[in-house]
C-alpha cells in the first residue's frame, strides 16, 4: 500500500546498513533535503525533552553504557500535518566512553535519511500498524519515506572501528578508515519531519490510522513509539462532540468530582480526542466498565489509559472490543493532608477535538 513517506530531513542513512565510500551524485527530490557532509543537531539531553513529546530510552549493554533514545513531538496528528522524529545515542558515563563498532542491528531497513545509516550507529523506520516487539517486524508494512533519487550523499566511511563518546553527551569522535583519528566529531542524533509518503512517484498524506516508529542501533537496542493520524473527513463514531463544555470540581480531600461517559467498542478500535481545562487541570481515565466499578480516591482503581493531570491533551487509546467509560476527573489537591478543606472550585473543560471511536490496525 505504501510506496513511501516523504520528509524534510537533516541527516541520512543506508537502508541496507552497509557503509559504502561511494557517493551518489544528484539533487535531493522535493520532500527530502539532505544537509551537508556532517550535520549538527540539537543534542538529546536526558534532563530535557521536546515540549509535549513522548520519549523513551534503553541501555544497550552493561559494558557500553550507551542509551538509545527515540523522541516524537506528538502522539496524535491530523492528516497532512507533520510528525517530528528524533533518534540518538547518549553516553551515560561521566567519563569518555570508547565503544567498538558492531553489526548486531535488530531490524532491517533502519536509517536516518535516503543515504542509509551513514556514519551513525543508529536508525529508524516507520511501520503501518501497531507493533511493540520484534515479532512480525520483518513482514510488517513499511512506510516509504523517500521519493525517487538520485541523492547527493555526504561522505560515508567504508569502515568504522569505534565511537568515542564524550562524558554525559551524545557527541562522539568517529574512528575508522580515513587516514587519521578521529575521522571527525559529530553529534550522535538526527531529526526528520514526516509529512506524508511516496506511492508510484507521487507524494501523498499519510492515511488515517496507527503507525509505529521503530528505532535501533548496531549494538542490538530496539525501541518503539506510536502515533495516530486522524482523518479530516467523515468517519468514526463521535461519543462527545467538539465544542462541548464540562465542569468538574477539584478537592483537597482526595474525592474530586468527575464526569463519566459510557461507550462501547464493537471491534478493535481506537478512541481519539482532545480537551483543554482551566487550572488546576483534570485527568482523563479510560477504563473498562469492570475497572470503573471499583473507585479509589474518586477515580477508577485501574484503567487502560490515563493522561495524568493536564490543562491540555490530545490522546489516542487502543481498545479491544468491550464496554468502557471515559472518566474526566478534577484535581485531587493536597491529598492526605491532616486538615480536610474541600476546594469549592469548578474546573471548566472544553472538548477541543471530538471524542471519536475509529477502526485501528493491530498486530
Amino acid at each position: 500500500m505504501f510506496a513511501g513517506v516523504v520528509l524534510t530531513t537533516e541527516g541520512s542513512i543506508d537502508t541496507s546498513m552497509d557503509r559504502s565510500a561511494s557517493l551518489f551524485a544528484g539533487v535531493a527530490i522535493l520532500a527530502i533535503l539532505v544537509v551537508g557532509a556532517t550535520v549538527a543537531f540539537a543534542p538529546l539531553n536526558p534532563a530535557t525533552t521536546l515540549a509535549g513529546s513522548s520519549t523513551t530510552s534503553t541501555i544497550t549493554g552493561s559494558t557500553s553504557h550507551l542509551a538509545l533514545r527515540l523522541v516524537l513531538n506528538t502522539s496524535v496528528v491530523s492528516q497532512g500535518h507533520p510528525v517530528s522524529i528524533t533518534t540518538g545515542e547518549w553516553n551515560d558515563l561521566s567519563a569518555q566512553n570508547n565503544v567498538k563498532s558492531a553489526t548486531a542491528w535488530p531490524a532491517e531497513g533502519l536509517g536516518a535519511g535516503p543515504c542509509g545509516p551513514m556514519n551513525y550507529p543508529f536508525g529508524f523506520e516507520i511501520l503501518s500498524g501497531y507493533y511493540n516487539g520484534s515479532a512480525g517486524l520483518d513482514s510488517a508494512q513499511k512506510v516509504q519515506l523517500y521519493g525517487p533519487g538520485p541523492y547527493f550523499c555526504p561522505v560515508i566511511l567504508s569502515s568504522i572501528s569505534s565511537y568515542s563518546f564524550y562524558p554525559l553527551s551524545d557527541r562522539a569522535d568517529v574512528m575508522g578508515s580515513c587516514g587519521q583519528n578521529p575521522c571527525f566529531t559529530e553529534e550522535m542524533n538526527t531529526t526528520v519531519v514526516v509529512a506524508g509518503y511516496w506511492s508510484g512517484g507521487s507524494f501523498l498524506p499519510l492515511p488515517p490510522g496507527v503507525y509505529t516508529v521503530v528505532a535501533g542501533d548496531e549494538w542490538g537496542a530496539l525501541l518503539f513509539e506510536h502515533f495516530e493520524v486522524i482523518g479530516t473527513g467523515p468517519g468514526g463514531t463521535v461519543i462527545l462532540p467538539a465544542g462541548a463544555i464540562i465542569q468538574v470540581s477539584s478537592s483537597y480531600d482526595c474525592v474530586a468530582g468527575h464526569y463519566s461517559l459510557p461507550f462501547s467498542a464493537q471491534n478493535e478500535a481506537m478512541l481519539t480526542g482532545g480537551f483543554s481545562a482551566g487550572a488546576p487541570g483534570v485527568t482523563l481515565y479510560v477504563a473498562t466498565v469492570q475497572q470503573s466499578s471499583v473507585v479509589s480516591q474518586g477515580h477508577p482503581s485501574s484503567w487502560v489509559f490515563s493522561t495524568g493531570l493536564q490543562n491540555s491533551s490530545r490522546f489516542a487509546v487502543n481498545l479491544l472490543p468491550g464496554a468502557y467509560v471515559a472518566w474526566i476527573e478534577g484535581a485531587n489537591l493536597n491529598c492526605g493532608a491532616h486538615v480536610v478543606m474541600p476546594l469549592e472550585l469548578l474546573t471548566t473543560v472544553n472538548i477541543t477535538e471530538a471524542f471519536t471511536i475509529r477502526g485501528a490496525s493491530f498486530s
